[in-house]
């Protein structure tokens, strides 16, 4: 399941946004839980900021966060998910995460 970095910490600004990660998130986990049993494995890939048109079509593309060029590769975060399904992990951070996000959008200012 994709969740986001953001379930794990408040997001001004996006009221709406981080609150509906983690509650894939805690979804993701509580499903786990349930199925393991029966040998289902359910994984939650929080991925950071990743190039795609999400921020663009979020009415984002004339902020920091409208420029993929700083951005996790979607490839590199898609394999990380597959990754940690088949590896039978709970969770995985996709991408670099946050604080090589923070550290980026510090230097742009």
């Amino acid at each position: 399941m994709t969740s986001s970095i953001s379930a794990t910490k408040p997001t001004p600004y996006e009221t709406t946004y981080g609150p509906s990660r983690a509650f894939v998130y805690m979804f993701a986990e509580a499903l786990r839980a349930e199925v393991l049993e029966h040998g289902i494995t359910v994984t939650a890939l929080l991925p950071g900021a990743t190039d795609s048109d999400f921020h663009v079509r979020a009415g984002m593309g004339d902020t920091k966060f409208g420029d993929n060029s700083w951005k996790n590769d979607r490839r590199v975060v898609a394999r990380q998910g597959l990754d940690a399904l088949f590896a039978g992990k709970d969770a995985v951070v996709g991408g670099v995460g946050l604080i090589t996000v923070l550290k980026v959008l510090r230097r742009k200012r």
